[in-house]
């Protein structure tokens, strides 16, 4: 019998069952909640409108320019948060302060748009078709008023917030490699989580969700009517994986709303004719942008390049080396650099690694290290997606419904937006307006050969499938009128088959616990499971409220109920440095202890999505360990579930005999 069977073997008797675990339903605040978002964008919107003055740069319109001011001070808030944060300036309150006080910046500016922002004609010329929309968004609200249950909001989204906010300032933590992200929403949540950090991430995610929505109504508005832009945009806003993003803490909502915001400023930025100071503004307000999807992931890199390509693009055949088109390229360039380069000097500073934890190669030759870049390369790297020509052709069309495939689908709307993508190739090729089709479609076709040759998930194609969106806007604008009208009928058609309606009763569940129908702890369970829960009761049960914890192979952290360290080996680089760790009982006891940790939680197998089976095997000898120390007392099994152990680690390697 070797060391998981024996550790399977184990039973532990609870003698009397489960307590209660920690009071979930006073755990985070609606209220509070939806106080943060409304603080942190009214924040951003003073920040924006002011940055818009100074450079003095105005959108078309005063929907535009409030859309666009509240992504351009989002990132602006967040690079203030990291900066100032950082050098202990804000800590405890102060974040919260930070923000009133930006705020009260806006008002001036309020004062003098508020008549064109809540005018009466406005609200006249508001159609029975648009108020439907309040459907959709009412619904979709309830799981943003929920509490967190995904994976990455239990592992990093939401933890790392909750311990800048115990710490005072966003720190990396060794145990979490996730800290060493950019990390934009993350210093967002950070900031507002004096006021509230359960419901507040969530509920920001979903304003920023519709936010994207929004622009994206107005940057198809361009080409098509009214009601046609809404049809659009509800077949790409309201595909299966895009309401995934929008109901969880995927910083893809993130992405999504700068990379909208983009296109919305690229035609006023960079417009046919411009000249001068007029392109030195619209430069620092495109960097801007683009540096908020690099301070969010690595891989937002490549939106940096749209700005150039665009600006290239839309001047060709005149285009040519100038002294002008220079100094563009060098204000946008330092502006974008200005502003992300911190988000990553931070990890730099850190750990060493700009990049952390990827690419350790490039930065270090510690072995520890190396292995734990290798492993986030590997589960990054995931089993979703294929990568070969014939795949590389059929891809789009297999997004459209293949969930398996690539762990989430566009629905069989896209399969038409991508027909019309083609359609309008075709009616745009030798015309006058070409240069704004070869954009459209070389940005489509840039963002999909990226997708392809990473990470083969649906949620990172989402850019992909707005820059297609906007591409087919071109075509349904050349169209009859009868012609389109079959096609909004089309679109909606396959979108209503498309719905994700298995996930209707988490959409109703949501709002009926939110209403108090269901409690908090029974949501939590059903999000995370029955066993996860029993976990955490047993944690409550048998540990002092003092404790400090070891957790392998469970990452989800957000709701112990004790001090806890993640110390799964190379998931995390700081415990387990060398094979001997794992195989060695004295070894391994020795490194739990300088930890100063008491108790382990131990999955009997690796859980979540963060896993791979080579590195599984590579963790064997830690479970042939642990059961050795069992065997021998050096620790003791308090308790045991099908899928997990809490084990009680002595103060020394003697045994107590228990």
């Amino acid at each position: 019998m070797n060391g998981t069977q024996t550790l399977l073997a184990i039973k532990v008797s609870l003698g009397g069952g489960f307590v209660d675990m920690i009071d979930l339903e006073t755990f985070g605040s609606i209220p509070r909640g939806i106080l943060a978002v409304l603080l942190l964008c009214g924040a951003a919107w003073s920040v924006g409108m002011w940055l818009c003055k100074v450079v003095n740069f105005w959108a078309n319109s005063r929907l535009d320019q409030t859309l666009l001011c509240i992504p351009l001070g989002l990132t602006l808030i967040g690079l203030a948060g990291l900066i100032l944060g950082t050098v202990g300036v804000l800590e405890t309150q102060r974040p919260v302060w930070f923000l009133v006080a930006l705020a009260l910046l806006g008002i001036p500016n309020f004062c003098k748009s508020w008549k064109q922002l809540v005018h009466w004609k406005l609200l006249a010329s508001l159609k029975s078709w648009k108020l439907l929309a309040s459907g959709p968004m009412l619904l979709t609200l309830g799981p943003a008023l929920c509490y967190p249950t995904g994976w990455d909001e239990l592992v990093y989204h939401q933890v790392l917030p909750q311990r800048w906010l115990a710490d005072g300032w966003p720190a990396f933590y060794e145990d979490l490699p996730y800290s060493g992200f950019p990390s934009l929403m993350e210093i967002l949540c950070w900031m507002v989580a004096p006021i509230e950090f359960v419901i507040a991430p969530r509920l920001l995610n979903w304003a920023i969700w519709w936010l994207a929505f929004a622009i994206v109504y107005r940057l198809l508005r361009r080409d098509v009517s009214e009601l046609t832009a809404l049809v659009l945009g509800a077949a790409f806003c309201f595909s299966p994986i895009v309401l995934v993003i929008g109901a969880n803490c995927y910083v893809e909502s993130v992405i999504l709303l700068y990379a909208a915001a983009m296109l919305l400023a690229l035609p006023m930025t960079f417009a046919s004719g411009a000249r001068g100071e007029e392109l030195m503004r619209g430069a620092v307000i495109l960097a801007i942008l683009a540096s908020g999807i690099v301070a969010v992931k690595l891989t937002g890199l490549v939106f940096a390049l749209m700005p150039l390509f665009w600006y290239a693009i839309r001047s060709w055949p005149n285009f040519r080396l100038s002294r002008e088109s220079i100094r563009i390229v060098a204000v946008y360039s330092a502006a974008f650099l200005v502003i992300c380069l911190p988000f990553y000097v931070r990890p730099w500073l850190a750990t060493g690694n700009a990049f952390y934890p990827y690419f350790s190669r490039w930065f270090s030759d510690d072995p520890a290290l190396i292995a734990m870049s290798e492993y986030h390369h590997t589960i990054g790297d995931s089993p979703f997606g294929i990568r070969n020509a014939t795949v590389f052709l059929t891809a789009p069309i297999l997004l459209a419904f293949d969930h398996a495939l690539y762990d989430g689908s566009f629905g069989w709307q896209f399969v038409l937006l991508c027909v019309l993508g083609a359609l309008a190739i075709r009616k745009y090729a030798w015309s006058e307006h070409r240069n704004d089709l070869i954009a459209r479609v070389g940005l489509a076709c840039g963002l999909y050969v990226f997708w392809f040759a990473t990470s083969q998930q649906a949620r990172f194609a989402v850019p992909m499938a707005l820059a297609i969106t906007w591409t087919a806007a071109l075509a349904l604008k050349r169209l009859a009128a009868r012609s389109v009208q079959l096609l909004q009928w089309l679109l909606l058609t396959t979108m209503t088959i498309s719905l994700p309606w298995v996930n209707a009763g988490y959409y109703f569940g949501s709002w009926e616990t939110v209403w108090g129908m269901w409690s908090w702890r029974t949501y939590v369970t059903d999000g995370t499971g029955e066993e996860y829960m029993r976990l955490l009761a047993a944690i409550d049960l048998f540990t002092p409220t003092d404790a400090k914890l070891l957790m392998l192979l469970e990452h989800r952290t957000f709701y112990v109920p004790r001090k806890c360290v993640v110390g799964t080996p190379f998931f995390q680089s700081k415990l387990f440095k060398s094979p001997d760790q794992m195989s060695d009982e004295a070894s391994l006891l020795a490194l739990i202890r300088s930890e100063e940790v008491s108790f382990v939680i131990l999955a009997k197998q690796p859980v979540g999505p963060d896993k791979s089976p080579q590195w599984w095997e590579r963790m064997e000898p830690l479970y042939d360990t642990l059961a050795r120390c069992a065997a021998n007392g050096s620790v003791n099994i308090l308790w045991s579930s099908s899928e997990y152990l809490l084990i009680a680690v002595h103060a020394s390697s003697t045994s107590n005999g228990n």
